[in-house]
């Protein structure tokens, strides 16, 4: 059996039919006025899915990091933004933090300083690639001492 796979506008869809369905308020999911705040740098696609992830009970999100990485060199901050933004409204939903993909011994301690609740990073394909040339005991350690 082929594992379907849905575009973001699919999902929204979905969870539009679903909140229509139950006749769920807007507001349920910022019961306190003050976290309706306007996130200009986070895509509304993502702002959704976070108060959507809430909504369904979920305790973490993941922030896929590939964007970050490939901005890290040319302008740090400029690249972590958006980030930090998703960040707080994920702290303010009390959503823990995961993040991966491209993050590195060169990019891996600026972005554990700068997220806030940041629990968890998937680093095992740069640990991996690294320790091929600086060993895996050695790798390892370098790693555990950025976060």
């Amino acid at each position: 059996m082929m594992e379907q796979i849905y575009s973001i506008d699919e999902i929204l869809s979905a969870v539009d039919e679903i909140q229509n369905k139950k006749k769920v308020k807007k507001n349920k999911v910022f019961p306190n006025p003050s976290l309706n705040k306007d996130y200009s740098e986070v895509p509304k696609h993502t702002l959704r899915l976070i108060r959507e992830a809430k909504k369904c009970g979920a305790d973490r999100i993941e922030l896929y990091t590939e964007d970050y990485a490939k901005g890290y060199s040319n302008n740090k901050e400029k690249a972590i933004a958006p980030y930090i933004e998703v960040a707080k409204i994920a702290n303010e939903l009390g959503l823990e933090i995961n993040a991966g993909h491209d993050l590195s011994l060169e990019n891996l301690e600026y972005f554990a300083k700068e997220i806030p609740n940041l629990k968890e990073v998937s680093i095992g394909h740069a640990l991996i690639s690294d320790s091929i040339y600086l060993g895996l005991e050695n790798t390892i350690q370098m790693y555990k001492r950025l976060l």
